[in-house]
């Protein structure tokens, strides 16, 4: 039955999930759809966006999230200003009883940068309210803040107050010392669940690599927790039941990482994922930092066996590398043979038969053969290496799980139609492929031409069900590259 509260406003009493995005249309947008909220004792997901400009309603926005008796999980967008320290430090004590929270605050204006007594007064009033304030049950948890002095004042006493954290994900702001506030209290913790991590920086600063490396440290299992002797955390004297994870040198870690930042991550911090991380971690994403050499590239990938999903950067420059050194390398079998999701950037220079590149990009190959379990690849790079004259593609003729494969490159797509008729016989579940911006518009171009014609036709003719897409801007990322090209009879489609 559909309640009528006003002309702003309905009751939906059975509603569990509602998301809200703003209009400049109505001013009494924000407040209508908070009481709208309030008359849904059922509702537990709320994905809403504050209206710039109209911070009366913050009071309500507080008082809502204080008040409802069903809300588990809040996704907010707040429009703030640079000095609401306060108004952000209620949001989340309003938010304590919340399992999933992400909260975004965004500023009115421009961001200023804040100073002198008062504001650090401020800061201090909203840090020890937040310490104060009871234990949250917070499960999951994304902040991103408007500057680092607010990410100083506001997350080291939340995390205090957030003992059954299990994902964590926040804009660092190249903050070194409020990173190593963090990696001080959860080394001082007797046991803390997290296992999901994800560092940003927004500020498009460098990030400081030492200060996050012990932050990984401090995670890991390597990072000693007292227990009784039969590998269970006691805290106080109580044994946590079985939902809580034992640890002992081998099971405490990260299960997923994720650096979006800039930051040279390279053998130290590779090191630290494989020493304290390698018996939890199936989830890592790299493809923010710089390029990984080929050396360290292959110790990640040789010790790290228990991942499923890798995105990461590759380059095969060798950069002065000693030869016999990266024959090593390339002598080394991988042990992550479970990868079902593999996102793989590669910066090559020149290569030629024989060449070391040319190994380099041999052996990646022959090991990624190896992922039998692969359902997803995304490979990107400055060549088209998908064809037999280039003698990669042999290697992958075991990827019989594969069923999308998206890729880009910079040059002209030699795929013709032998390489296609090869992929549809070896990869008998590929039912998807995207190309990206440069690759849809080269190979779009190479139509027009009649240049790859056949291998298009062969492919929908093979397989009619083969969704075929391609990423341009101003389209869905999944805009059917058959909807572009159907009109055009000349492609030979219609």
């Amino acid at each position: 039955m559909l309640v009528v509260l006003d002309r702003y406003s309905f009751s939906f009493p059975r509603l569990l999930s509602i998301k809200y995005t703003p209009t400049d249309a109505n001013p009494r947008d924000d407040g209508s759809m908070l009481r709208l909220v309030q008359s849904m004792p059922t509702l537990q997901n709320l994905t809403m966006e504050f209206s710039p400009f109209r911070e009366a309603n913050h009071a309500k926005l507080i008082e809502t999230l204080e008040s409802h008796p069903g809300l588990r999980k809040l996704d907010l967008i707040c429009y703030v200003t640079t000095s609401s320290i306060t108004t952000i430090q209620r949001i989340i004590q309003a938010s304590r009883k919340l399992e999933s929270v992400r909260l975004e605050f965004r500023s009115c204006g421009q961001v200023q940068a804040m100073e002198g007594s008062e504001w650090r007064n401020q800061c201090n009033l909203a840090s020890e309210a937040l310490y104060s304030m009871k234990d949250t049950r917070i499960r999951e948890l994304s902040l991103q803040l408007l500057s680092a002095d607010q990410q100083a004042a506001i997350l080291p006493p939340l995390l205090e107050r957030c003992p059954l954290l299990e994902r964590l994900d926040w804009d660092c702001w190249n903050d070194s010392e409020t990173l190593e506030r963090i990696t001080s209290l959860i080394r001082g913790r007797s046991y803390l669940p997290l296992t999901h991590l994800c560092l940003r920086n927004e500020s498009n600063q460098l990030l400081d690599e030492r200060p996050a490396l012990d932050l990984i440290l401090s995670l890991g299992h390597g990072n000693n927790r007292s227990t009784n002797g039969n590998g269970k955390i006691y805290r106080d004297g109580v044994g946590f039941n079985n939902e809580w994870k034992a640890i002992g040198t081998t099971i405490r870690g990260l299960e997923t990482f994720a650096i979006y930042s800039t930051i040279t991550f390279q053998k130290q911090g590779i090191l630290a994922l494989i020493q304290n991380h390698s018996e939890t971690l199936t989830a890592l994403d790299l493809s923010y930092t710089r390029y990984l050499g080929i050396q360290v590239f292959v110790s990640l990938l040789s010790n790290l066996s228990r991942l499923q999903f890798l995105s990461i950067a590759l380059s095969t420059r060798l950069n002065g590398e000693e030869s016999t050194a990266v024959e090593g390398a390339l002598s080394t079998p991988w042990t992550a043979l479970s990868i079902k999701c593999l996102i793989l950037a590669i910066d090559m220079g020149t290569i030629w038969t024989g060449s070391m590149g040319d190994d380099c990009i041999g052996y990646v190959f022959s090991q990624i053969g190896r992922l039998v379990e692969l359902e997803e690849w995304h490979l990107i790079g400055p060549k088209d290496l998908l064809t037999m004259r280039r003698t990669y593609l042999v290697h992958l003729s075991e990827l019989k799980n594969l069923k999308s494969l998206n890729f880009s490159c910079s040059e002209d797509i030699d795929i013709d139609l032998t390489d296609a008729e090869w992929m549809l016989q070896n990869w008998t579940r590929w039912t998807h492929l995207v190309m990206y911006e440069r690759t849809y518009r080269k190979w779009t171009s190479q139509y027009r031409q009649g240049g790859l014609m056949e291998v298009l036709k062969k492919l929908v003719d093979s397989r009619p069900w083969m969704r075929i897409c391609g990423y341009i801007p101003g389209k869905p990322r999944d805009w059917p590259l058959r909807t572009t090209l159907n009109n055009c009879s000349c492609y030979g489609l219609n």
